[in-house]
């Protein structure tokens, strides 16, 4: 039942054609009105009373072809203000030819007055109201002075209380469909603002975690460049001394390098969202980029990459990608004992899903930094030579995994090393 009267709210209303709430409102208001106004005259030709119909079936054809117009063509201007003449013009009709204020018109109205307000601008609220209550009350002046101006159309007392029982029913019909709608749209906005304000509140968390990692970790190397510089400058250095001084500050201003970029990339993956740049790469090449990015820090401790990949294609964007598997490589590095080996393997399954392994030997990580590895920007732990990381590497790397398309799952155990796979399906 409710799918039915779901699909019947669609229809009238056209939201599935991308119209905002005010125009839905407009489309459900002429929508309603047309099937009030054809109950109308059924019960009119049931009641065998001839001349209401007179101004209700005029009224069903422009009421019609303004919601066809409405509804189907998308043209919403001014739609409103056929429906407030018609809406008044039958009232006035309405209430001459069928007996006065002793008819339905003053039950009516009311559903009229309500339609009319809920499609226009609300500067135009107190003029339609004025204009309401000036119009009923003129009438009502007009019947008691010159009561042989109405019509007395039923044959009998039933009729008038089926006439005024039936209008009674519709406006509450009316009532009960328009302020549901209003309600059903109230409430999917309060919910995509909870969703607006919980992604608001993540980000702003993970800004404020980044924020202090950057104040802790960028310090350290930086601070480490100044004070290699004022060695430097003051001293008269043997060229031994300033070789062990220079690679030092190499070291450090890389790493201040490194955490920089990852805030950068990070940044630019907010802000370019999830379809930016995708196109079919060569997984072969894009591993061994990434082996040829981290060639210096492997050099450092003698760490080898071992490559096994297939002719394989992958629809992802490379820049993107490239971060992410040089990030894991560096993560790998850091972890592993000098002299060790870390794979790299890209396989395809089922012709339709493609994973990217980097194992490596080395530390590992216990079962309660699995489950927090990916929970929050935390600082990194020190590597197996004392490397320092800003803890921002893995945060990256997943988001921008799932940004092409993908996962992340991590398997490892303490002294043993640990596996990171990326999987695209």
């Amino acid at each position: 039942m409710n799918n039915f009267i779901a699909q019947i709210q669609a229809f009238l209303t056209g939201h599935h054609t991308g119209a905002n709430t005010e125009q839905q409102t407009l489309n459900l208001v002429l929508g309603c009105s047309v099937l009030f106004v054809i109950s109308g005259v059924g019960l009119n030709l049931f009641l065998g009373l001839v001349e209401p119909n007179y101004v209700l079936i005029p009224a069903l054809v422009i009421l019609s072809i303004t919601f066809y117009r409405s509804r189907f063509k998308k043209l919403y201007n001014w739609s409103w203000l056929p429906l407030a003449a018609l809406g008044y013009s039958g009232l006035i009709a309405t209430y001459f030819l069928n007996d006065g204020s002793k008819g339905p018109v003053l039950l009516v109205s009311i559903p009229i007055l309500i339609s009319i307000i809920a499609i226009v601008k609300p500067k135009v609220y107190p003029v339609i109201i004025l204009l309401h209550l000036m119009l009923f009350t003129g009438l009502g002046a007009l019947e008691r002075t010159n009561p042989e101006a109405i019509v007395e159309t039923y044959l009998s007392d039933d009729e008038r209380i089926i006439d005024n029982t039936f209008s009674y029913v519709i406006s509450i019909l009316f009532f009960s469909v328009l302020l549901g709608f209003i309600r059903f749209k109230v409430k999917k906005q309060e919910n995509e603002l909870d969703k607006q304000r919980e992604q608001l509140e993540m980000q702003n968390k993970q800004l404020k975690s980044i924020f202090s990692v950057l104040s802790h970790d960028l310090r350290a190397p930086l601070g480490n460049v100044k004070g290699y510089l004022g060695v430097m400058h003051k001293l008269d250095l043997k060229d031994a001394e300033r070789l062990n001084l220079e690679k030092d500050l190499l070291d450090s201003t890389t790493a201040a390098m490194s955490i920089l970029e990852d805030v950068l990339i990070w940044s630019r993956a907010e802000l370019q969202g999830s379809e930016s740049g995708r196109a079919d790469v060569d997984v072969e090449s894009m591993l061994r980029r990434a082996a040829k990015d981290v060639e210096f820090f492997a050099e450092k401790k003698n760490v080898k990459i071992s490559i096994e990949a297939k002719d394989l294609k992958l629809n992802c964007n490379k820049e993107q990608m490239s971060i992410v598997l040089r990030n894991l490589l560096h993560n790998a590095i850091k972890y592993s004992p000098r002299g060790a080996t870390i794979k790299m393997l890209a396989e395809q399954y089922n012709q339709n899903q493609t994973t990217i392994q980097v194992i490596d030997y080395g530390v590992g990580m216990s079962s309660a930094d699995l489950e927090k590895l990916f929970d929050r920007v935390a600082s990194g732990r020190s590597g197996t030579e004392g490397e320092k990381g800003a803890g921002i590497g893995l945060l990256l790397t997943e988001q921008l995994v799932k940004q092409n398309g993908g996962q992340i799952k991590v398997s490892s155990q303490q002294g043993k090393g640990s596996t990171f796979a990326v999987t695209f399906s």
